[in-house]
């Protein structure tokens, strides 16, 4: 019987699969998109983001006092709403979608058809008046728009519970900014459940208006879930009767204020919200936008001063930079391709700040899981593994391959994954590089993924085909992984074998161009680590003082050695990883100038 091909083994490519999945679109959030790694900073840092940019506050309310307990008081409410109504929205009755509100009959039915269900007497009524307000220059149809798809979602869509209540809605524009009012019934459609509002159920507060912000968002209308917490003011608002009060007083309405625990909890906010700032001042500072910057900081200092933060300047925000997930990952793409295209040697060095920059920034706004990425190093051995010249590097270790075996094993990984769909010039960059971090490299496998499913004409949505795109991909790896590994067990070269090449063709170069130069400062730092490593830490020292005795059981003529210590010293004339101050180098350039007898032709083949 023939046997069955073993299936490639679970690993980095199932893994990331799972993160795509996560990228589905859903109503009511802002689309990241499958082109690249996206970081998940926390919602007080996205809201707090939206607000430096210069956002309106999203308004939601609760209407104290307003549920309702009877027919009778519920049919008056909703004579009072669709009294003055601009549009309507809703699913508790069949209605005319363009009317401007319910007819008498209409209203009617929904308070005959409502307490049908009404058991008890609960504290707050069977339903619970909702208040959306926006900005005075949204438009009333946008207002409605927004405010129907946030409805939607809340209680039909069956997204944050499972379940459906009744609900109608009035839109006014009587004052200047336009509103929404909405009452649900609280008693659910399909389950039975019971429609309520608490911090730490489901429908809270701070969610159900991050829902309000993202749809709005989605229609070109920027606005920002901070609380007054956030933004520095330890009091509560008003309640509406002091509204009614002081309007018939003649004086400004007054503020409650914190006490007890409530206060602490909000002093703890600020201090938070400070600490995001500063994170946030960085983001605008690194991503071109220096004036946003600016006023961040100056906000972050109002609030470790114990002051109130006043709404920024409109106009910064735009579609891509008000979600802070997609402005910073967007801008990490875009700096990451700028990298990886600058000359030779500047990606490795470049790429250490870059990616330091982010992991504070990740910490700083809450991304646990983004920063743990960045200083993770890469999982898998094609993607942690680069090819420089002779040598195989991976992390700190680098292996030296016998000539032509890198090029050998660059072609047959390139070979393998054209097979399954990905791009060989692609594979090539990345495996004159590797990959900085698991972030990168996840990044990598995402592209890889997508890459494969498009070849392959699969659609990552179904389960059944988006696992055999992880399969065939994971099979690439592991190949790759096993190419690897035969090249680091079968075509390296022994360390002391190079290294001694390396110190004979130096003291040639000398002998001929009187100077010695690596070709980056990485090639050296490499260098005199393996020196080091073979002839011990003050290997440096010696031949720059002209003790060669070191060299001798690898290098036996004592001039040939000589010739070796001045080119290990003019090297470090132009590298400071050899271990020489300029200054040494120099005296000791000057004390060895004479001891370097002319060497003939075989002396370099000893």
């Amino acid at each position: 019987m023939a046997r069955r091909k073993a299936a490639p083994s679970s690993g980095i490519a199932e893994a990331v699969l799972g993160e795509i999945d996560l990228l589905r679109p859903q109503r009511g959030r802002m689309r990241s998109g499958q082109q690249g790694a996206s970081f998940r900073f926390s919602p007080r840092a996205g809201q707090l983001w939206r607000f430096a940019l210069g956002s309106n506050a999203a308004v939601l309310k609760k209407i104290g006092r307003g549920g309702t307990s009877s027919a009778k008081e519920l049919k008056a409410q909703m004579d009072y709403l669709f009294s003055k109504s601009a549009a309507l929205f809703g699913n508790a009755v069949a209605h005319d979608p363009n009317a401007r509100g319910l007819t008498a009959d209409e209203r009617r039915e929904i308070a005959d058809i409502w307490p049908q269900d009404w058991r008890g007497s609960p504290k707050n009524g069977h339903t619970t008046h909702l208040l959306l307000s926006f900005p005075s220059h949204v438009r009333p149809d946008k207002a409605k728009l927004i405010a129907e798809a946030w409805a939607f979602e809340m209680f039909q869509s069956g997204e944050h519970q499972a379940e459906e209540w009744a609900y109608v809605a009035a839109l006014h524009t009587d004052r200047a900014h336009p509103h929404a009012h909405i009452v649900v019934n609280n008693r659910g459609l399909v389950n039975d459940a019971w429609f309520y509002m608490a911090r730490e159920h489901v429908f809270n507060l701070d969610t159900m208006k991050a829902c309000m912000v993202a749809i709005a968002a989605e229609e070109g209308v920027f606005l920002d879930a901070t609380s007054r917490a956030e933004r520095g003011i330890l009091s509560y608002g008003p309640s509406r009767g002091e509204i009614e009060r002081a309007r018939a007083e003649g004086r400004a309405p007054e503020e409650r204020p914190r006490e007890g625990r409530a206060l602490e909890e909000a002093l703890a906010t600020l201090s938070r919200s400070s600490d995001a700032m500063k994170s946030l001042a960085h983001v605008a500072t690194l991503t071109g936008l220096p004036e946003i910057a600016g006023k961040i900081s100056q906000a972050e200092e109002a609030l470790r001063r114990g002051g109130v933060v006043h709404p920024f300047p409109a106009g910064a925000a735009t579609a891509e930079r008000a979600d802070l997930d997609r402005h910073f990952s967007g801008w990490m793409a875009e700096t990451a391709d700028r990298i990886r295209s600058a000359p030779h040697p500047a990606p490795k060095a470049l790429r250490d700040e870059f990616y330091g920059y982010a992991i504070d920034i990740a910490r700083g706004l809450g991304d646990a899981r983004g920063a743990g990425l960045l200083h993770m190093q890469p999982q898998s051995k094609l993607y942690a593994t680069a090819l420089d010249g002779d040598h195989l590097v991976r992390g700190r270790e680098v292996a030296p391959l016998r000539p032509g075996a890198a090029d050998q094993l660059r072609s047959g990984i390139i070979e393998r994954a054209e097979a399954i769909g990905l791009s060989g010039a692609r594979l090539q960059e990345r495996l004159g590089i590797g990959a900085a971090n698991a972030w990168e490299e996840r990044d990598w496998v995402r592209s890889d993924l997508l890459a494969v499913a498009g070849r392959r004409r699969a659609d990552l949505r179904n389960p059944e085909e988006s696992h055999k795109v992880a399969g065939h991909l994971q099979g690439f790896y592991d190949a790759a992984a096993g190419l690897i590994e035969h090249s680091v067990s079968h075509e390296a070269v022994p360390e002391n074998v190079r290294l001694v090449k390396t110190l004979k063709a130096m003291a040639r170069t000398m002998l001929d161009d009187g100077k010695v130069e690596f070709r980056n400062d990485i090639h050296a730092e490499r260098f005199a680590q393996e020196l080091r490593q073979r002839y011990g830490d003050g290997i440096v020292s010696d031949l720059a003082a002209g003790r060669t005795d070191g060299l001798a059981g690898d290098v036996e003529d004592a001039g040939q050695r000589m010739w070796i210590a001045r080119a290990v010293v003019s090297a470090a004339k132009t590298h400071v990883a050899i271990g020489l101050t300029l200054r040494e180098a120099a005296d000791s350039e000057a004390k060895l100038a004479g001891n370097g007898r002319p060497l003939r032709q075989n002396d370099w083949e000893r």
